[in-house]
């Protein structure tokens, strides 16, 4: 055999073989970047979490806020409240839609107020009164019905 023969067919044994020379080395390769997809995968998800998280809070202490601008709008109306209740019959005298809706949302609030107060019943019979002196304003009455008051 001559030395050139010998290494032409060591180049087609080579060529003919199932696994390349470097099979190892080419699992190391992808072993190594499956690691590392899998640590990039978990960064993002741990950024996500605390993206959710974050903005939960956020949503609570605003949440928490509203419901303190609330109780203090509330308690500012129990000092008012027979103002409150004058401004309520001079939107329903101007008899327009808008102003309906003003005295509704001031209705509301005066609602929220009692039942804070535990003085619904007080509420209830001024309501009932107001309904009865307005009787002929249906609009009136259907913005009351939809309020649920």
């Amino acid at each position: 055999m001559r030395p050139g023969n010998k290494r032409a067919l060591c180049a087609r044994k080579r060529s003919q073989q199932k696994e390349p020379r470097n099979f190892h080395l080419y699992h190391q390769v992808e072993r190594r970047t499956a690691q590392v997809l899998a640590a990039a995968n978990a960064r993002a998800e741990e950024r996500i979490r605390l993206s959710d998280a974050k903005r939960a809070a956020e949503a609570k202490r605003q949440k928490a806020k509203a419901e303190a601008d609330r109780r203090r709008y509330l308690d500012q109306l129990e000092k008012r409240r027979e103002t409150t209740w004058n401004q309520i019959a001079a939107h329903i005298e101007k008899r327009q839609p808008n102003e309906y809706d003003k005295a509704v949302s001031l209705l509301v609030d005066l609602r929220d107020q009692a039942a804070r107060e535990e003085h619904e019943s007080v509420f209830q019979s001024a309501l009932e009164k107001l309904r009865q002196t307005h009787a002929a304003k249906e609009s009136l009455l259907r913005r009351l019905a939809k309020a649920k008051l």
